[in-house]
């Protein structure tokens, strides 16, 4: 995507002042290089935002250690959903405190079906129509309730980890041409700031053996396995699109490898349907 020139319809004096004028220049100013473009500017300029790229990039590389967390407490919660376990934890490196959202007795499952999800007060509070979180957390905890069995780990990283503020920053980024990928390179985070360290000691504190994600995303399946995960499969998240989400959706696909966005399944779907025949049937998608 070419970034639009901000400068021409930018209702911010002065421009984005949240934004530090050396991420702004030279990315604000020409964005992505124009396809055919000759001009020796555009060409310094597209290097610039190419090198910002490829380093950005390095810091969302899979990590390899598991973080120490403690278990807290456990309540069986009423919601309109139904009676979910909700057992708290404490990831002692990070400080944060991570719920995990449980239906039936999972303890020593194999091939549980989990989701890691990270919170987004955008949509889930407020009802954003820019992102489909809020229905991938819905289809989570429906998807658990009719198999009976399933967990979502809910983890605080809102903005694919760079916090609620930048998220909104990046929101605003985006509202001169950019998009979900690009505002957080113009902001100076990586494309994706999330981190999973928390869940080895999470399964492990209940004795999960393996799990089937629900997840979209390869990034998150392979941080999950740099850790020492043990991922028998892949459950999609398939969600609906609105006009307001449908960019967004599409370059996660594009750019981000996000897979099931109206497209084909995979090899994590093919390993679902040929091993899930539990009781007698395949597991529900």
């Amino acid at each position: 995507q070419i970034a639009k020139p901000v400068n021409s319809f930018s209702r911010f004096e002065p421009l984005m002042p949240w934004v530090s004028q050396t991420q702004q220049t030279p990315l604000l100013t020409s964005g992505r290089k124009p396809a055919g473009s000759s001009n020796a500017d555009d060409d310094d300029n597209a290097d610039d935002f190419n090198v910002l790229v490829e380093k950005n990039a390095k810091q969302s590389e899979p990590m390899d250690k598991a973080h120490d967390v403690s278990f807290v407490a456990e309540t069986l919660l009423p919601t309109i959903k139904g009676k979910y376990r909700v057992r708290a934890y404490k990831d002692n490196d990070t400080k944060q405190e991570i719920m995990c959202i449980i239906w039936g007795k999972i303890e020593r499952s194999e091939g549980l079906h989990v989701r890691c999800h990270d919170q987004c007060f955008t949509s889930e509070v407020l009802g954003s129509l820019k992102c489909d979180c809020k229905q991938q957390l819905d289809f989570a905890m429906d998807h658990i309730r009719e198999r009976k069995s399933g967990m979502i780990i809910y983890l605080p990283q809102e903005g694919r980890g760079m916090g609620l503020a930048h998220k909104i920053k990046a929101y605003s980024v985006q509202e001169h041409g950019y998009d979900t990928v690009d505002a957080n390179l113009v902001l100076g985070f990586p494309d994706d700031s999330r981190t999973y360290g928390c869940v080895p000691g999470i399964l492990r504190e209940m004795n999960v053996k393996s799990i089937r994600l629900m997840t979209n995303n390869p990034r998150k399946m392979a941080h999950l396995k740099a850790l020492g995960v043990k991922v028998d499969g892949r459950v999609p998240v398939i969600t609906p699109i609105n006009k307001f989400s449908k960019n967004y959706l599409q370059t996660k696909n594009r750019r981000q490898g996000h897979m099931d966005i109206g497209g084909e399944e995979d090899i994590y779907c093919k390993v679902i349907k040929e091993s899930g025949k539990e009781a007698g049937k395949e597991v529900p998608r």
